[in-house]
């Protein structure tokens, strides 16, 4: 995939020359493996219970796949980031709604603040746990308001 993204910004912009070499880091190590683009930022409904919008949708290794992009100060253990695996679950049930699709894989590029990339993926039986999860918080919310 050639993204065919010019991100030169002035020399004497510190913050920005950071948020390029982050920026790059994610299209070289992370984008490499994304096949086809079908949305960036992605509006997504869910019959009314909710609504959020995805940074990516397309193929990663030729799997329709929801990808979300992050930043961190530090490296982050698979485990402190449940709450982003629920979200990429919301997000492919959302788009699986609105789109007729079958996703059931998220995949997360992450960098620091020292442009170290992570990526984390979910799909299988984890993708299914995700998904149950975030319909449980949904019925939880809502039964507050019975």
């Amino acid at each position: 995939l050639d993204v065919g993204v010019n991100l030169d910004l002035p020399e004497d912009v510190p913050a920005s020359r950071a948020l390029v070499e982050l920026a790059h880091e994610m299209i070289d190590k992370g984008m490499s493996n994304v096949n086809e683009v079908w949305g960036i930022e992605v509006g997504l409904i869910a019959r009314g219970i909710y609504a959020g919008t995805a940074d990516c949708v397309g193929l990663f290794n030729g799997v329709p796949s929801i990808i979300d992009f992050k930043t961190a100060k530090k490296l982050k253990k698979r485990e402190w980031i449940d709450d982003y695996f629920v979200q990429l679950a919301a997000y492919a049930n959302a788009h699986n709604e609105v789109h007729s699709t079958n996703i059931s894989k998220g995949v997360i590029f992450m960098c620091t603040a020292d442009n170290i990339y992570q990526e984390f993926i979910i799909e299988g039986q984890e993708f299914a746990k995700y998904t149950d999860m975030w319909f449980k918080r949904v019925e939880q919310y809502y039964m507050q308001f019975i």
